[in-house]
């Protein structure tokens, strides 16, 4: 869904990809609880409890955006960060990262207008970028609910005054890092992650 790079795609496509996460956790839950990523805001819901979701802010998420904005003076672009459901932040004048990336929770672009070949006034998004970012966000929300989110928990839990944080905090560090160090050793051509962005986004079955 996010691949096809429609209208609403992205941020239906991580709703989509939330509810499977959900499934997937219920395999070694006792309960079904959904997530829903919207940029370092985590809501999960219980179906079977009949009550509201719970909302907390994922700490790491967080940090994220805003060191994005901040590093590259740039500005949050609402139109693809509701495209994407993640923060999504354009360059300022005369600033770019040195090439679009994903982190947990926040997509940073680079400047648009020699990317894609339109001039700044015109479409400022290339969406190819935006839906493969996208799907690395994906990937990272993956890793923190399978991998980090109950690890975390449970550290939290036992540190002083650590429940009631829990309450309104997800870490969210040790999944993304674990697909760091896993993945950032590897020649970049024969990373899996980046296999996969390729792949549903472009047709290409490996970076180049």
């Amino acid at each position: 869904m996010v691949a096809t790079r429609r209208d609403g795609a992205g941020i239906f496509g991580r709703v989509l990809h939330d509810i499977g996460l959900g499934l997937g956790s219920a395999a070694t839950d006792s309960l079904l609880t959904v997530p829903f990523h919207v940029g370092p805001l985590v809501a999960r819901w219980t179906p079977a409890t009949r009550t509201w979701p719970s909302v907390r802010v994922n700490l790491t998420n967080l940090v994220y955006a805003g060191v994005a904005i901040a590093r590259i003076d740039g500005r949050v672009d609402w139109r693809s960060t509701l495209w994407s459901g993640a923060v999504t932040v354009l360059p300022g004048v005369n600033v770019s990262p040195d090439y679009p990336q994903a982190e947990p929770g926040t997509i940073s672009l680079t400047d648009v207008s020699s990317l894609c070949g339109v001039s700044p006034s015109g479409a400022s998004i290339c969406r190819v970028d935006l839906a493969h970012e996208s799907i690395h966000v994906l990937q990272l929300d993956m890793m923190h609910e399978w991998v980090g989110k109950d690890i975390e928990a449970a550290l939290l839990r036992r540190l002083p005054g650590g429940r009631g944080i829990s309450r309104w905090v997800e870490l969210g560090g040790i999944g993304p890092g674990t697909l760091a160090l896993i993945e950032f050793r590897r020649p970049y051509h024969t990373r899996w992650h980046e296999y996969e962005a390729f792949w549903l986004t472009e047709g290409a079955g490996a970076p180049p």
